[in-house]
């Protein structure tokens, strides 16, 4: 995918294109642009999947080009970054079809979470994984739990204490609403973020957790398989012998028999 970066100022140009980690998102080509028309031109020739535009350009506004930009065929997903925190400037780029509207100083997370949201809306496959790799670190997390202190160069740091964090209350029900105030964090870019480190949602891994340590407790443990229900955050041990099938194709009980054979 491809990402054009309009500013009239050059340092802000090299700044979006050098700070963000567009490849990480998923763009394999990022075009930066020092005035509105040379954009409009490129735009015409090529199209391109996002762009990120200043307001206040000589010759043609940010918004003057979001207008012609409307015109074409297919349109980008557009992100304004401006330094003008006027609401008659947000009000008309909302009604442009503005994705969002990003103040300088810009800071990468901010724009990476508006892009992570937009990809969602507009259904790219920028969070896909490789089925593999993916299949490769969930169950290198689920087999050896992240602990405090855990780095995973491969995981994003706030990904990394979102799974501490259920590592210590996976018991009771963890909502997306409670981890978005625990680490002050959007709800929407949370879920996007969350499924694209992990390769799954957050009620997912939380069952595939819970079951993953029932397992442990089978193995390792002579508790009954009531009481381990109850220690992973099951109340219904019918439905946790149903989940726990689903899983790893055989019960609780066959663990057992197995174990002790």
């Amino acid at each position: 995918m491809k990402v054009l970066v309009i500013d009239d100022e050059p340092v802000h140009v090299r700044g979006m294109i050098k700070h963000i980690n567009w490849g990480k998102l998923g763009f394999d080509k990022v075009v930066g642009k020092h005035n509105a028309a040379e954009a409009l031109r490129l735009l015409q020739e090529e199209p391109f999947d996002l762009v990120l535009t200043d307001i206040n350009m000589p010759e043609i506004s940010g918004l003057e080009l979001i207008r012609r930009i409307n015109l074409f065929g297919k349109q980008p997903g557009i992100i304004i970054v401006s330094g003008y925190n006027e609401f008659t400037y947000a009000q008309e780029a909302i009604r442009l079809g503005v994705c969002a509207y990003i103040l300088k100083p810009v800071k990468p997370e901010e724009v990476e979470e508006n892009v992570l949201l937009l990809a969602e809306k507009k259904q790219w496959n920028i969070m896909e994984r490789d089925s593999k790799v993916e299949f490769a670190l969930l169950n290198d997390i689920l087999e050896e739990p992240v602990t405090d202190g855990t780095e995973r160069k491969n995981l994003h740091p706030v990904i990394t204490k979102i799974l501490v964090y259920i590592g210590k209350n996976y018991t009771r029900d963890i909502t997306v609403q409670e981890l978005a105030e625990e680490f002050c964090m959007n709800e929407s870019y949370l879920s996007v973020l969350f499924k694209k480190e992990i390769g799954i949602n957050l009620s997912s891994y939380m069952q595939r957790y819970r079951i993953n340590r029932a397992m442990e407790l089978l193995k390792n443990s002579d508790m009954r398989i009531s009481e381990i229900a109850y220690r992973v955050g099951y109340q219904n041990p019918c439905y946790f012998t149903e989940q726990f099938k689903k899983v790893f194709q055989i019960t609780p009980s066959e663990v057992r028999k197995t174990t002790y054979l």
